[in-house]
């Protein structure tokens, strides 16, 4: 009888050992799945953020080449008072304005502000000097018919009641050292005070001229307008 007593109690207490074991298993197991996990969850955390950290710099990178290759460039839009009509003004930067140019618009708007404008105090010298030195012969006879051809000349129309002035709205070179496009405005100063919207495209060169002294100093590179067409401009 305390055989039998014995034999189960041995089978009793192998059957709760075996039960602890499997229970400690299982939840080894349970652990070990856990953290495996939380390193699968960890390491993909870190992929997508050395992802965003490569995307990040590779955006700046591109921000900071496209930025530097352009420039921002300012230009000013000019509006008529009594119109309302708007200009782009394109201002000669120090870039652009080479010597060649700087010459060649000097001697351009010295030459458009004697033949296009008037006042009875110069229009004299404007016109047989100025206007005589800087074109060549078959111009300035033709610049000379259109006074004698034109009762409204501004000598009439104006005498001495009134003046113009000229007021360039931009300066296009259409073949560099040979040919100018000019966009401009005859204001009148006094009365009205109208306003001439106007385009002129000029041919000039400059040429070795047999000149006096005097005439020299007005014209010293002997710079020639060998072509001039004028026309209202449609605005």
């Amino acid at each position: 009888m305390k055989s039998k007593s014995n034999a189960l109690l041995n089978k009793l207490f192998k059957k709760k050992s075996s039960d602890e074991t499997d229970i400690v298993t299982e939840a080894k197991n349970w652990y070990s799945d856990r953290y495996e996990s939380v390193l699968v969850q960890r390491n993909i955390l870190l992929l997508l953020l050395i992802i965003i950290l490569c995307a990040l710099i590779v955006s700046v990178f591109t921000v900071g080449t496209i930025s530097a290759s352009k420039s921002l460039e300012p230009f000013v839009v000019e509006i008529e008072d009594k119109s309302g009509i708007t200009n782009v003004v394109n201002p000669f930067s120090r870039k652009d304005l080479t010597v060649d140019n700087a010459l060649n618009t000097y001697f351009l708007i010295t030459y458009m502000r004697a033949r296009e404008t008037y006042a009875s105090s110069n229009y004299e010298y404007n016109y047989r000097t100025i206007v005589r030195l800087y074109s060549t012969p078959g111009v300035y006879n033709s610049f000379t018919r259109s006074f004698q051809n034109n009762p409204k000349n501004p000598i009439t129309t104006y005498g001495t009641n009134n003046s113009t002035s000229l007021k360039v709205r931009s300066i296009q070179f259409l073949n560099p050292g040979k040919t100018a496009q000019v966009r401009f405005t005859v204001v009148e100063n006094e009365g009205s005070k109208n306003s001439f919207y106007k385009i002129a495209t000029i041919d000039f060169e400059f040429s070795q001229m047999e000149m006096s002294i005097e005439d020299r100093f007005i014209n010293p590179l002997g710079f020639q307008v060998t072509n001039y067409v004028v026309s209202d401009e449609l605005i």
